[in-house]
């Protein structure tokens, strides 16, 4: 975390604006202790650049079959639990999430072995409709893509897994690198 925290300081200092959207396992990412290291946070991030409009999105959300992941969001991401972490010690609410997680693990495993590509096409669809021109979306940890009208949709494939890093240029062209 103290490397990962570093590199958004050094990119910051270089200029480079820093966005986080807060995927699954991210929380409170808002906190006042990240400050120097970003410019911004939130569930989504939307941009223009070389006149498309951009949507990021982590995509956890799209599967809505995935019932018992949903309702873990909901309770772990709301504000019941901001209030319960700041007064938790750290290691209990550590235990709390990762046990949790592990019996997700083994309940949602179906719907982790096969991409909701319905599901993607159908929000890909919903966003184009409200005019946004391109969705990067991450969450599948492998890469998927729809084009529709000149408008795309993207899964970025998992960085861990691939190595690949997505950028965006001022111009609005998408490019990765290894």
């Amino acid at each position: 975390v103290r490397r990962g925290l570093g590199a958004l300081a050094a990119l910051r200092a270089a200029g480079v604006r820093v966005v986080l959207v807060e995927g699954n396992r991210d929380f409170f990412l808002d906190s006042p202790a990240l400050a120097p290291y970003l410019d911004a946070c939130g569930q989504a991030h939307s941009f223009t650049a070389g006149g498309r409009r951009f949507l990021l999105e982590h995509g956890d959300l799209i599967n809505s079959r995935d019932r018992s992941y949903r309702l873990w969001r909901g309770i772990s991401k709301s504000r019941t639990a901001r209030a319960w972490a700041r007064w938790l010690p750290a290691a209990v609410a550590l235990r709390i999430v990762t046990s949790t997680e592990a019996r997700l693990a083994q309940t949602n495993f179906s719907y982790r072995r096969t991409l909701p590509e319905g599901d993607l096409a159908a929000a890909a669809r919903r966003h184009f409709a409200a005019g946004v021109d391109v969705v990067l979306w991450g969450h599948f940890h492998r890469a998927w893509r729809l084009e529709s009208g000149g408008r795309e949709a993207r899964v970025l494939a998992s960085w861990e897994e691939s190595g690949a890093v997505t950028w965006v240029d001022e111009r609005g062209h998408i490019t990765e690198s290894l």
